[in-house]
């Protein structure tokens, strides 16, 4: 995220990116705050001042949001692969250009009914003001299957880095000109999918808590 406010300490969202089950990108764009931008947090988020100058107003878009809110979603434990996108904000950053003037319809479009896959998932509801049905989503911070493959406590919260260090033998957010978030996005799902099968297994024989 951007900072918004006094010194900067207020986040804001500033890009989103939605990435398919096989990491094809389905949605990638810049979103300005609805505060002017104080610290652009380069060297995590990636933005740069002059990827605001092309980016959607959040605040417009988030009036055409609001009217879709509450529509019910039938919440599906086992989704086909199709249904399923990895989701991440501008918490790590993200590469787009900006062309529909309402993203965040365009951003609900693309998650109604699908099986949510994200690394502290709520974080990223958060900063785009979503709520996004609980049987339809999946936290890769919250997977004590996933922690225990990687050699790391069970509850403990691990980061997105070090869990793709250590299942998939890889390095991401590494260089100097901030996060990826569709490499941030990919490696979730990529994780997910690790533990796919007996994760969702898992949920169905656990009775959902109250």
């Amino acid at each position: 995220m951007v900072g918004t406010g006094p010194g900067g300490r207020r986040s804001a969202l500033a890009r989103c990116s939605i990435v398919g089950y096989g990491g094809d990108v389905l949605y990638d764009r810049y979103v300005r705050p609805a505060a002017p931008v104080v610290d652009f947090r380069t060297r995590w988020s990636g933005v740069r001042r002059q990827h605001m100058a092309r980016a959607v107003p959040f605040v417009a878009a988030r009036k055409e949001v609001r009217t879709r809110r509450g529509s019910g979603l039938p919440p599906s434990r086992l989704p086909p692969r199709g249904r399923s996108v990895a989701l991440r904000s501008s918490l790590r950053g993200a590469a787009w250009s900006c062309v529909d003037p309402n993203p965040l319809p365009q951003i609900l479009r693309i998650l109604a009914g699908k099986l949510v896959v994200g690394h502290a998932i709520y974080n990223d509801f958060k900063a785009l003001k979503y709520f996004h049905p609980q049987a339809l989503t999946r936290d890769t911070s919250k997977m004590p299957l996933l922690n225990r493959k990687g050699g790391f406590p069970e509850n403990a919260t691990v980061s997105l880095k070090r869990l793709a260090k250590e299942l998939l033998h890889k390095d991401i957010q590494v260089g100097k000109s901030g996060h990826s978030s569709v490499e941030d996005a990919r490696t979730t799902m990529e994780l997910y999918k690790v533990v796919e099968v007996e994760w969702e297994q898992h949920l169905l024989l656990t009775p959902k808590q109250e």
